[in-house]
């Protein structure tokens, strides 16, 4: 059993509760965690075969079908999507951060940049929700680097007071000038993707933000 554990959760991610009787539990996504529902499995001891041993996995999936279907997306969800930060529109707006281009000199024009105020925000509004795995943030490199000191990445469907009602993400830890963060979101669930420096007065330059995650899809069956 421990080898099989260990498999299941290095190598396919998933969390192995075997019990105390031959049948255990296996769950593997963040909405599966918080649901009662739980894909459930017998375990069969490991046989010998010739010196060779060989261990038997069976599914038995009991899933409620109020779940929803996860489909893996491999396109940046952020791009070109509606984004807007704190202060009135500006040249230099916040839709640059999610334009496609990765230009990390702010004076080529592809940098968003907010007003100089105290706890500076920045979203993206991804159109629907999606369990959100990574988020990248692209640093300026002309200059100025630090002022991402104190970034913070949130994650959720509130559009208001975001940095209050969304689930954090992560620090933005790397604010040299130039410098690419990579944020690991665990699947958490979201439309709205927000960047806020906190608890200091800064303006907030993105030179570019890229959001992956994973599609919300209904089940097709009733």
């Amino acid at each position: 059993m421990p080898a099989l554990e260990a498999y299941l959760q290095d190598a396919l991610h998933l969390d192995v509760d075997a019990g105390s009787g031959p049948t255990g539990r296996v769950w593997g996504s963040p909405g599966l965690r918080s649901s009662p529902d739980r894909l459930r499995f017998p375990l069969h001891s490991p046989s010998q075969h010739h010196n060779d041993h060989h261990f038997s996995l069976s599914l038995s999936l009991s899933l409620s079908l109020s779940l929803p279907i996860i489909v893996a997306s491999g396109s940046n969800l952020a791009r070109n999507r509606p984004a807007r930060h704190w202060g009135a529109p500006r040249p230099w707006g916040a839709a640059k951060a999610v334009d496609g281009n990765c230009d990390g000199d702010f004076t080529h024009g592809s940098c968003s940049q907010s007003v100089n105020v105290m706890s500076p925000w920045w979203f993206v509004d991804l159109g629907k929700e999606y369990y959100v795995t990574a988020v990248v943030v692209k640093n300026r490199e002309d200059c100025c680097g630090d002022s991402l000191k104190g970034g913070m990445v949130y994650v959720g469907n509130e559009i208001v007071n975001q940095r209050k009602h969304n689930k954090l993400c992560g620090p933005i830890r790397n604010y040299n000038e130039g410098a690419v963060n990579v944020l690991y979101c665990q699947a958490t669930r979201g439309r709205y993707v927000s960047i806020y420096i906190l608890h200091r007065k800064a303006t907030l330059t993105l030179c570019e933000v890229e959001v992956y995650g994973l599609d919300i899809k209904p089940l097709a069956c009733p």
